[in-house]
């Protein structure tokens, strides 16, 4: 990677100014531009990465979002009791756009001239996103680093350079040895933090 901070702090900073300046407008050709600069600047064996989304493409499809947003808030202010529905249309879409999401960033970018892509099915998105994080919920997420690995494994799996498919080489251990670290380091912080407000309580009191 041959990019550098100070050149992209500049880059950073007027996206973000003229994001608020159009009220959230510009965020569309601020993304295409912070991809464009990492994948410029980011080499393999000589060759440099391209994206070539267009910024309307993206602002259409963040509209319809908040188009839809509005339609709930609205909805649900003149009829309270259509609520649930729309919490289960939200579960059936996340799948949906999570694969809508992959699909057009891989088809977007390229190497050496070469697309690459992404071939999931809705189904399986559905299994993985869904049904395993809340089976893990019942699991008391127990089964949350599995339902990670899954995810990652189908991602990476279902992606493709051409025509050449990609091969996830992870492990689900793997992911729990990573959870547990997290979770040890978190109890270990906890235990750290009252330690000290105990002795910082005992110095008051004497």
């Amino acid at each position: 990677f041959k990019g550098s901070g100070f050149e992209y702090a500049k880059i950073y900073f007027v996206n973000l100014a003229l994001t608020i300046l159009t009220l959230g407008i510009y965020s569309a050709w601020a993304k295409v531009r912070n991809k464009r600069y990492f994948y410029g600047n980011t080499s393999l064996d000589g060759s440099s990465f391209d994206y070539h989304a267009s910024p309307i493409q993206i602002l259409k499809g963040r509209l319809l979002i908040v188009g839809l947003f509005f339609v709930y808030m609205i909805t649900v202010q003149v009829a309270p009791i259509t609520a649930p529905f729309f919490v289960l249309a939200f579960f059936a879409l996340v799948p949906w756009a999570i694969m809508r999401s992959v699909q057009f960033n891989m088809q977007n970018t390229s190497y050496r001239q070469i697309r690459f892509g992404f071939d999931g099915k809705l189904s399986n998105m559905f299994s993985y996103y869904i049904l395993l994080p809340i089976a893990s919920f019942f699991t008391l997420f127990l089964l949350y680093p599995f339902a990670v690995f899954k995810q990652k494994y189908y991602l990476a799996n279902k992606s493709r350079f051409g025509q050449t498919s990609f091969k996830f080489d992870g492990r689900s251990k793997e992911f729990y040895m990573a959870y547990l670290a997290v979770i040890g380091v978190g109890i270990l912080f906890l235990i750290s933090v009252f330690v000290l407000l105990g002795t910082s309580a005992q110095v008051v009191v004497a």
